[in-house]
């Protein structure tokens, strides 16, 4: 159980920490200087980005539900000590 709450607590770290990263670089309002003509490599850093942002919003109700399991029961243990 805490192997896989490492994992998940790790993942959800990482991917907190590489979408702040990537937001800070972005261009003033979002878009692009008028005189830049985009790529297929921009395009496809959009898109990642767009899907670490989408997985790290997935993951935190699963994050949320098992640090509250976990909570439940080490305070079920702390009761019965």
């Amino acid at each position: 159980m805490k192997a896989l709450l490492g994992v998940v607590a790790h993942l959800s770290l990482s991917l907190c920490v590489t979408v702040g990263v990537s937001a800070q670089n972005e261009p003033l309002g979002g878009q692009p200087s008028p005189r830049v003509k985009q790529s297929v490599g921009d395009l496809d850093e959009q898109v990642a980005y767009q899907r670490a942002f989408e997985a790290v919003l997935w993951a935190m109700p699963a994050s949320a539900i098992i640090g509250f399991a976990l909570g439940c029961w080490r305070f079920r243990e702390w009761l019965t000590m």
